[in-house]
């Protein structure tokens, strides 16, 4: 795809629930119980970042490891989103000419989405 035809952020995160677990380690290792999180931020359907790790919390939940994916990858996603923005606020010549960054996210646990979009109704009211 050219990079001209979708000029557009995606965030695609996902979670491993407590995939690590070891009932034989866990005992003398904690971090067995900890979820994977893994990420990868496009750009006109290229990728910009991409992140695999280990969440530093313990997950309760699915939903609560999913969503903890989702809200790390926004968090790397908005700073790049907002200088993209400032960028163009500056005048750098761009082929879009909406003034307007757009960022789509994609998270495959309906618990995680409803959690996402109650507290952002809360938070932007």
């Amino acid at each position: 795809m050219d990079p001209k035809e979708g000029k557009l952020f995606e965030v695609f995160a996902d979670a491993d629930f407590a995939g690590n677990w070891n009932p034989l380690t866990a005992p003398d290792d904690p971090s067995t119980a900890k979820s994977g999180t893994g990420f990868v931020i496009t750009y006109g359907a290229f990728p910009i970042l991409w992140v695999s790790k280990l969440q530093t919390c313990i997950s309760l939940s699915t939903t609560e490891a999913e969503y903890i994916a989702l809200s790390q990858s926004l968090r790397h996603a908005i700073p790049i989103m907002q200088l993209l923005q400032e960028l163009k606020d500056q005048g750098f010549h761009q082929t879009n000419a909406t003034p307007v960054v757009p960022c789509k996210a994609f998270e495959d646990n309906s618990g995680a989405l409803e959690l996402s979009l109650k507290l952002a109704d809360i938070f932007t009211k």
